[in-house]
């Protein structure tokens, strides 16, 4: 088995972490994948902290990100 499927779980779980952080942080829960609930949850996070710091929770090259 190689090392990258071993990691993959604590992998996610770290993932999971930080955005449990981010949420504590920011006060409001993220949406996650893509779709109507993500933008919207975009634009709120916008509204409330700004495009720049959107940036510090979000990947911005994605398509959807034109829609915010």
């Amino acid at each position: 088995m190689s090392r990258s499927i071993k990691k993959g779980p604590f992998v996610h779980k770290g993932l999971l972490k930080k955005i449990e952080e981010m949420e504590k942080k920011y006060g409001m829960s993220f949406h996650k994948g893509a779709g109507t609930d993500v933008d919207i949850c975009a634009r709120d996070f916008v509204k409330r902290y700004s495009k720049k710091e959107l940036g510090k929770v979000a990947k911005l090259h994605f398509k959807n990100t034109e829609n915010i």
